[in-house]
């Protein structure tokens, strides 16, 4: 089976999926022959134990317990009507055959999904068996049942924008958290972000050394993200090893780097300073430059933009609890549990219609909200790609790599709007940074 968006340097998908069936039917049937001793007891005693009759959890009266209780949403992550609306999405791919229940009682898709959220939402699998009344075989079959069925299933599978309505979509919903809709072309925020995992063997990878991050201090995998303005994923890929620079993996996700390419002039992506600045993609200035007035501000303006990534990978981490730890799997389930968590982030913003601005706990936002108008003003319907802007950048020059025209359109206009980083986020920064350690430029979850 292959998985969109997994790639590994020296990475063999067939040979890295054969392993992972052999290592689960080998745990399988470990578990298969405890469960048997512990029914046959004493072979030189009384004989063989009678099978457990295990009596499977009253799905309708767990419903109703969490929904009165107002635990619901602390359990599963998402509304009762988005969880219901999940399991029927995904019920045709998590149908099980009741007469091969020992038991008695079936296990049903809710009870597949739901313990397939609660084990990615961070509870340990000692918890779930005993909560739905299940083997440890059986959770480790639904687990990954659920991860295949979402994998697999397309309508909820995370996908760049293809037409030029999506694209404009995209902008808009930018254009109205952009001050004075400064950056009116914006079309992405993009970052990356290091999940921790276990070394991987030499089985699964070439070299599992360069998994191990000496930033970090840790193994891991290199994945690259890119959100709209409600912090929807456009794109997510686990692209790289630990020791991966985001400009180097951004060249390995397979239809994101085509996307920004492929941008019309004045269309972009807003990211940090370790990606490589171009036409259609805006990075902040580094080092001296940040000591002109204008380019700081240009910095200010756009991390309005650009934080929404991080804001994203933060809701991501908050709510997919898993992503937290180390994850303990080999290399290919990992990078399927991390797309998982992405494809449900995804998931519970559209059908909870969650927005932006709808904070979680610890979550703060530094931004002056733009005109909520956000009009296409700027947007020519008879361009000959179907969408275009008014140019704020000279209309003949030569694009060179390490440059950007339109960087430098937006810091003239800052320049003649006379705008300037605030006053607020100065002090704040000053204290930051007399009173606290210094944050890492790319986003990290500690372990």
């Amino acid at each position: 089976m292959k998985f969109p968006n997994l790639v590994f340097p020296g990475f063999d998908p067939v040979l890295a999926h054969l392993m992972w069936e052999s290592i689960l039917a080998d745990e399988e049937d470990e578990m298969v022959e405890e469960e048997e001793e512990v029914e046959e007891g004493d072979t030189n005693g009384a004989g063989r134990k009678e099978h457990w009759q295990r009596n499977r959890i009253d799905w309708c009266n767990h419903v109703l317990k969490s929904l009165h209780e107002g635990m619901w949403h602390t359990k599963y992550r998402m509304s009762y009507p988005a969880f219901e609306n999940l399991v029927n999405i995904l019920r045709d791919d998590l149908r099980r055959v009741s007469a091969n229940c020992r038991s008695g009682a079936p296990i049903t898709a809710e009870i597949i999904v739901g313990m397939g959220i609660r084990w990615l939402a961070g509870e340990k699998y000692q918890s779930l068996v005993d909560i739905f009344d299940v083997s440890r075989t059986e959770h480790y079959k639904c687990r990954k049942d659920f991860i295949s069925a979402l994998l697999r299933n397309k309508t909820l599978g995370i996908k760049l924008p293809k037409c030029p309505e999506d694209w404009e979509d995209v902008r808009s919903g930018f254009a109205r958290k952009s001050y004075l809709q400064l950056f009116h072309g914006c079309c992405g925020a993009l970052d990356g972000f290091f999940q921790p995992m276990n070394k991987p063997t030499i089985g699964e990878c070439n070299k599992p050394i360069g998994y191990h991050s000496g930033h970090y201090k840790s193994y891991g995998v290199n994945c690259q993200g890119a959100c709209d303005s409600r912090l929807r994923f456009l794109f997510f890929g686990v692209v790289g090893a630990g020791t991966c620079h985001d400009s180097n993996a951004l060249d390995t996700a397979a239809g994101l780097k085509e996307a920004i390419d492929s941008l019309c002039l004045g269309l972009y992506f807003v990211g940090d300073a370790a990606y490589n600045l171009s036409e259609r993609l805006l990075v902040p200035f580094t080092g001296s430059q940040r000591e002109d007035p204008d380019k700081d501000a240009f910095n200010f303006y756009l991390s309005q933009l650009r934080i929404r990534i991080e804001m994203a990978f933060g809701r991501l981490v908050n709510k997919w609890r898993i992503l937290k730890t180390k994850l303990e799997c080999d290399l290919t389930r990992n990078a399927e549990i991390i797309m998982c968590c992405a494809i449900l982030h995804n998931y519970v913003i559209n059908a909870d219609n969650i927005g932006a601005d709808d904070t979680m706990e610890g979550e703060e936002s530094d931004t002056m909200e733009g005109d909520d108008s956000a009009t296409n003003d700027f947007i020519i319907r008879n361009a000959p790609s179907g969408m275009s802007y008014l140019p704020n950048i000279p209309e003949d020059f030569e694009e060179i790599e390490g440059t950007s025209q339109t960087r430098t359109a937006i810091i003239e206009d800052i320049t003649d709007m006379n705008l300037r980083r605030p006053d607020h986020n100065i002090q704040r920064n000053a204290s930051a940074a007399a009173n606290e350690p210094q944050i890492p430029d790319e986003y990290y979850h500690p372990t």
